[in-house]
């Protein structure tokens, strides 16, 4: 740009430009002329920056005045990043710790989980974000557990230190979000008080025995403004939940949240006291088998009325059958989205459910053994029996044999062939050895549907209709982790 033709462009139409700009170029600008110095501090250029996977983030701590979102991984960060994040005058709105683990093993029954101790060393960063004044949702996590969580073992990491971490939570005003991803806060003595006022509205925390003072605290004191609650049962297992102090209060507690839309949690007692919201209309269960508890799901389930989303993962030992004939008494009509996982010989049940179902948009089925044993689901699924069904997710075990040859089937022809709008989403999708060549199976040795990169960690969005002619957009996207497979009709 000429120093002429710049100084005849207003400041506003610079701004405008200058927030599209890489951070590096915005860097570069400062660099031009002291005019574009001045504007690369002005908090248009940075207000929707969101900061994420950068080594260093020092320079951007001193220049930006406001940042949309910004995250510091310990893995990933350097260490003057974190002291700069402690005192920097920045103002953030959505903070991102992510922590590092080491093995360990739980108090509880001695199954392998990760621990990171030190959650205090992140206090001073949200006290001086809460300082400042912007700060609205905090999150913490542990991205290095994926691969705990496909081994099978508990998937949570025990965060040590986290009383002065969580005091702070708790007296943050106007926080509208508060997250611990795969993370339970270890607290060695209950909270010393709750919030000064309510103003949460996503609220997500694993439920442990050295957690439960710090997640009954935020449910209780931020009643009035919950919208959103997930209640994952982290490192509460087997019969300890029946066992554990708090737990017979959490419905209660729930139940009085006037604004309750969505939530996610076990089996809990007197979980039909839930049924009566007159809000909630995504619900979500981990069903854990516990004795005295397995009927709590089938209860609400009941008695709720007008549900739009449910997912249920159960245990070898749960009702499905019976969850199934009391979600369609209750919410058949308006059910939407529907998850099951763990799924044992329902099949044929949930065929002869999919009429009553007419709203259904959405069916997630995971945790899945043989895809071959859902034939006669997908050949169950008509423009009569399902008219609104647009996606099917199927979410493969470890021990899945060859999906390349299932795609191949007459189920997936025909279903497509019935169903073109219809897309099916395959994770984990697998293909036999390419190495094994003699024990290759059929559709692996023609060497055909190579788009599908078989045995990536994303999705295979499967579908027939004519590609770029979708009635459906929003089933398909460009995100790497997701490929697309064209299954024509008459050559699936």
């Amino acid at each position: 740009m000429s120093p002429a033709l710049e100084q005849l462009l207003p400041d506003d139409v610079l701004l405008e430009v200058m927030q599209y700009l890489s951070v590096d170029d915005v860097f570069a600008c400062r660099l031009v002329c002291k005019r574009l110095e001045g504007l690369a501090r002005h908090p248009n250029v940075w207000r929707h920056r969101r900061i994420v996977e950068k080594h260093c983030l020092c320079p951007v701590l001193r220049l930006a005045p406001c940042l949309e979102a910004l995250e510091w991984c310990k893995q990933r960060s350097c260490e003057s990043s974190f002291s700069a994040l402690e005192t920097t005058k920045c103002a953030v709105t959505s903070l991102t710790l992510a922590l590092p683990t080491y093995s360990g093993y739980s108090n509880y029954d001695h199954r392998p989980i990760r621990t990171y101790a030190g959650l205090e060393i992140f206090t001073q960063a949200v006290r001086n974000q809460a300082a400042i004044g912007h700060l609205k949702h905090v999150a913490v996590q542990s991205r290095p557990l994926l691969d705990v969580v496909m081994e099978g073992s508990i998937g949570y990491v025990l965060l040590q230190g986290g009383d002065a971490f969580c005091n702070l939570l708790a007296q943050c005003p106007c926080l509208l979000s508060v997250r611990f991803l795969l993370c339970v806060p270890a607290l060695t003595r209950p909270l010393e008080s709750g919030p000064p006022a309510p103003s949460l509205v996503v609220f997500e925390c694993p439920l442990a025995f050295n957690s439960d003072s710090f997640l009954m605290t935020m449910l209780a004191g931020h009643a009035a403004t919950l919208e959103v609650v997930n209640i994952s049962p982290g490192l509460i297992i087997d019969g300890d939940l029946l066992e554990h102090p708090n737990v017979s209060k959490l419905s209660e507690i729930l139940a009085s949240m006037p604004r309750l839309r969505s939530l996610k949690c076990s089996s809990l007692p007197r979980l039909e006291t839930l049924a009566a919201s007159k809000t909630l209309r995504d619900v979500g269960f981990y069903e854990s088998g516990v004795y005295g508890l397995q009927g709590e799901i089938v209860k609400f389930l009941r008695g709720g009325k007008e549900l739009r989303a449910l997912s249920v993962t159960g245990h070898y030992r749960f009702d499905y059958v019976g969850m199934l004939d009391a979600v369609l008494a209750s919410s058949g009509r308006s059910l939407e989205h529907l998850s099951l996982g763990d799924l044992q010989d329902v099949h044929q049940p949930l065929v002869e459910a999919l009429p009553r179902l007419p709203a259904l948009r959405q069916l997630n089925l995971l945790q899945l053994y043989d895809l071959v044993r859902l034939d006669g689901l997908l050949l169950g699924i008509t423009p009569l029996t399902a008219p609104n069904l647009r996606r099917l997710e199927l979410e493969t075990s470890d021990w899945e044999p060859c999906a390349h040859h299932w795609l191949h089937g007459d189920a997936v022809r025909a279903v497509f062939s019935a169903n073109p709008a219809l897309h099916i989403h395959l994770w984990k999708a697998s293909h036999c050895n390419p190495y094994a060549v003699e024990d290759r199976c059929g559709a692996c040795a023609s060497v055909c549907h190579l788009e599908a990169g078989w045995n990536f960690l994303g999705r295979l969005v499967l579908f027939a209709h004519e590609p770029g002619k979708c009635p459906a957009p929003e089933d398909h996207t460009a995100d790497s982790k997701w490929r697309s497979v064209h299954m024509p009709c008459s050559s699936a």
